[in-house]
């Protein structure tokens, strides 16, 4: 697994991003990219995926859906169709698929304080990096025939591969750290495109 740790919304590492995987090699080395999005809007991206022609609504709806302001991410966007018009020149079984690995926040079924007790990380046993850790690895379980590796894209604090935070705001230890503990160290790799702003 090769994270690349981002700070969110940069146009620039987005078209690196999509550069990457335009190149030939990258589909024979990679089969899947993981995304920090909510995994209740799986269905809308495998449908994306499957459009003979470019649909990008079901996209829209899925940023549309992140978090609780949305994810307003044009060259998220582009990367996404990047992948689609990759996938339009290989063969079915060889074909990328990208697999939103973060907690579910399905707005439809929140219309209460009740509802959204449901989905609130903040109540829940697990924090977002031990859910997306373990959708990561449920997902390289089921997909294990295929010898490709995996590329994970996330935001720069969820990709460290040490536990650099303290837990008291109950960030939990990073989603690159639980992924080293669970696969071992040689089998991840985290690289930082960029630094923050401060």
């Amino acid at each position: 697994v090769v994270i690349l740790g981002e700070v969110h919304h940069r146009p620039r590492y987005w078209a690196f991003n999509s550069s990457l995987v335009r190149d030939k090699a990258f589909p024979e080395r990679v089969g899947v990219i993981y995304l920090e999005l909510p995994g209740n809007d799986e269905p809308m991206v495998r449908q994306f995926l499957a459009a003979p022609t470019y649909d990008p609504q079901p996209i829209i709806e899925m940023l549309r859906e992140m978090q609780i302001g949305g994810w307003p991410d044009q060259a998220e966007l582009e990367f996404i169709k990047t992948v689609w018009e990759v996938n339009q020149g290989l063969p079915k079984e060889r074909r990328l698929r990208i697999v939103l690995v973060d907690n579910p926040w399905p707005w439809k079924e929140i219309t209460t304080p009740a509802d959204w007790k449901r989905f609130d990380i903040g109540r829940m046993e697990q924090n977002r990096n031990e859910i997306m850790t373990d959708n990561i690895l449920r997902d390289l379980k089921e997909h294990a025939a295929d010898p490709r590796h995996a590329l994970f894209i996330v935001g720069y604090m969820h990709a460290m591969e040490h536990p650099t935070f303290d837990d008291s705001a109950g960030f939990g230890k990073p989603a690159g750290w639980r992924l080293c503990e669970k696969l071992g160290r040689t089998n991840v790799f985290a690289v930082f495109p960029h630094s923050p702003v401060l």
